[in-house]
């Protein structure tokens, strides 16, 4: 995804200059076009700038640049665009059941357990896929999670 995004988007603007020449203002201006002049969304400006961010840090542990030029650009895009991310909320107990039932009776119900666990304990994708045989205590009823955003942390879910 990434690389498709950086070829129709970035490749023919800041994709020709050398990386040491590109500065905060160059990233700015090409997210505020594509904005625009192409319609995207913020999100979407914001998987292009995930994707630059990586490149510009690797070239800093690299020391050919001093400083990564997409620091701070989305915040600014955010402000400037008066982006406001759309709230998210939880499946309502019944959605939940609903969603599982539809599950367990169609060609998904392979899937079952993953999803009963996920919305059953609350845990994110990462943190499923994290889970061990070893983190869990059936007779007790009890899993421990690590937590996506600190890989030391585990959590109890009962």
């Amino acid at each position: 995804m990434y690389k498709s995004l950086y070829d129709l988007y970035v490749r023919n603007d800041i994709g020709r200059k050398k990386a040491s020449k590109i500065v905060y203002s160059d990233v700015m201006k090409l997210y505020q076009r594509l904005a625009i002049e192409h319609g995207l969304s913020v999100g979407t400006i914001n998987n292009i700038n995930a994707a630059l961010c990586v490149a510009f840090r690797s070239l800093m542990r690299d020391d050919v640049i001093r400083k990564n030029p997409t620091d701070f650009v989305m915040q600014e895009l955010r402000k400037i665009t008066g982006y406001q991310a759309n709230r998210r909320s939880s499946l309502s107990k019944e959605e939940q059941d609903a969603f599982l039932n539809y599950v367990k009776n169609t060609r998904y119900r392979k899937w079952y357990p993953v999803f009963a666990v996920m919305l059953g304990t609350g845990c994110r994708a990462g943190e499923f896929c994290g889970l061990r045989w070893a983190d869990c205590d059936f007779e007790k009823g009890v899993c421990l999670l690590y937590t996506s955003d600190a890989a030391d942390d585990r959590i109890s879910v009962d």
